[in-house]
């Protein structure tokens, strides 16, 4: 796709090739917003207190989302990786969300060319297909200086503007290693050269060198751990086991999926709601990471491409904020809805929910941001600390 400005190359996803999966098409509810709830998620009798953000990567601001709902994004999604160009950028970007009043979600990709793709067993790379090893490269210290230089900017931003960790202005970040890392079209998932427990080695690597640099405060830092889900199969397994990815329960905080109705913008996808694409991934997940918290990292639906995309964002509120998983209650603690649009190979698909500050198109977007469960951002004190830890 078409490079972004140097601020906005932090928050792009170049090429990415997510799998679109083919679903029976699911008939929406006609229910007004206050009383959706999704056929089969109603087995609890409150809504879960949820925090609500966005992923902004073309130009769109927290600003645009609280003219048009009222609420501040409570987090705000944001891509890096080991470049120089990207690390440079992290301190920024990092800066500016908190600014708006969210709590930044640092995603780390795991390259340093800006190519998240190349060598991946999907058909990253062209010649290179199926060659990618950096899994091993980070797990053997071969990025250490690169993860320490991202490390020294993130301890940089949670001591806050007094310079000292553990006073009153003390800032808080999520970290979200090398995502969606059980599908094949990143460079981190298994391919004839690394396998899901070189993976492993190299998010626990990463942990570590951030200990290191001093980001030890569960207050402070959160870490989330999110494979891809594939529609109504559940969690993706084109590059191994997913449970197999899992670098235990130590090192991870948070643990969610990535889901997205494609609609029929690709040539084996239908329109699918958003039980279907995330309610058997959240399971998986939440069995394989007995106790953690649940979140949607990421997570949108495409205009026209099928179905009624307001009718789908009153399908989401209700899904979300009433799923428990079975055996424990856990319900989804964050979401991230992705508001960009973006060429994602075959064609330029608009996700958007929220294009500027007069956007109007979709009011069941705007009321859910409203809803009395769903916590938003505030630039005085932010989220608090229960709800950072999905409490």
């Amino acid at each position: 796709m078409t490079r972004l400005p140097r601020l906005r190359r932090l928050l792009q996803r170049d090429g990415r090739r997510r799998r679109a999966r083919t679903a029976t098409p699911v008939t929406l509810a006609t229910a007004s917003l206050a009383a959706t709830v999704t056929a089969g998620t109603a087995s609890a009798a409150e809504p879960s207190q949820m925090l609500v953000g966005m992923f902004d990567g073309t130009g769109h601001t927290a600003a645009d989302t609280r003219a048009v709902s009222g609420t501040t994004p409570a987090t705000a999604l944001l891509f890096s990786n080991f470049s120089d160009q990207s690390i440079n950028d992290v301190p920024s970007a990092l800066s500016r969300a908190w600014n708006d009043g969210s709590v930044p979600v640092l995603t780390l990709e795991f390259d340093t060319d800006g190519n998240p793709n190349a060598g991946a067993r999907g058909g990253g790379g062209g010649a290179q297909r199926d060659s990618a090893a950096v899994d091993t490269a980070i797990a053997h210290g071969r990025m250490d200086a690169r993860i320490d230089r991202v490390a020294r900017s993130v301890s940089r931003f949670v001591a806050g503007d007094d310079g000292r960790p553990g006073t009153a202005d003390d800032r808080k970040v999520y970290i979200r290693p090398g995502h969606e890392m059980n599908g094949d079209w990143y460079r981190w998932s298994a391919t004839s050269r690394q396998s899901p427990a070189d993976y492993v080695d190299a998010y626990r690597h990463i942990h570590g060198r951030f200990d290191a640099a001093g980001l030890t405060s569960r207050n402070a830092v959160q870490y989330i751990w999110s494979p891809m889900a594939c529609g109504n199969q559940g969690l993706c397994s084109s590059g191994g086991n997913p449970a197999d990815y899992y670098p235990g329960g130590d090192v991870v905080d948070w643990v969610g999926v990535d889901a997205y109705n494609w609609g029929n913008t690709r040539s084996r996808s239908t329109w699918e709601s958003p039980e279907t694409i995330l309610r058997r991934s959240l399971d998986q997940v939440a069995d394989i990471a007995p106790g953690k918290p649940l979140s949607i990292p990421e997570t949108g639906t495409p205009s026209d491409a099928g179905g009624d995309k307001n009718q789908w964002f009153n399908d989401l509120y209700g899904f979300t904020s009433y799923y428990r998983h079975g055996s424990d209650g856990r319900g989804v603690k964050m979401m991230n809805y992705f508001n960009v649009a973006k060429n994602e190979g075959s064609r330029w698909i608009d996700w958007t929910a929220v294009r500027s500050s007069d956007d109007h198109r979709f009011p069941a977007f705007a009321s859910m941001m409203r809803r009395g469960n769903v916590v938003g951002g505030d630039t005085a004190r932010h989220v608090s600390t229960a709800a950072f830890r999905g409490r």
